[in-house]
């Protein structure tokens, strides 16, 4: 089962944790998925064939600590920021497959390949 962390101000924590209480629930986790399984229940999702579109956005600090094997700890984006960042300045790397479409498409054209 995927870890998904949340980030509750202390009078929602206190909440759940009272409700959770009350319904003999065995941890916090437990009765934030039958919480999940009740909104989604409510709001019917899909029932007449449709998409759903959900944004979950998860908040943590960047000092929290790292999973175990894990050197840092990356916000939503990071990744992606820094690869495009890098694509910018040495530019973006292409299959060996696109290569030979490309070389092809341009010896069709009469334009010669600019790589090795």
């Amino acid at each position: 089962m995927p870890v998904v962390s949340i980030s509750l101000d202390d009078a929602i924590l206190d909440s759940l944790d009272q409700v959770a209480h009350r319904r003999n629930y065995r941890s916090r986790s437990e009765a934030v998925r039958e919480a999940l399984r009740e909104f989604i229940d409510a709001t019917e999702w899909g029932r007449e064939g449709g998409q759903a579109s959900v944004i979950l956005a998860v908040i943590y600090r960047k000092d929290s600590p790292k999973a175990e094997g894990q050197p840092r700890i990356y916000v939503a984006g990071e990744k992606s920021f820094a690869r495009m960042a890098k694509y910018r300045t040495e530019g973006i790397p292409l299959g060996a497959k696109v290569v030979d479409n490309l070389k092809q498409i341009g010896t069709e054209l009469g334009v010669a390949w600019p790589g090795p």
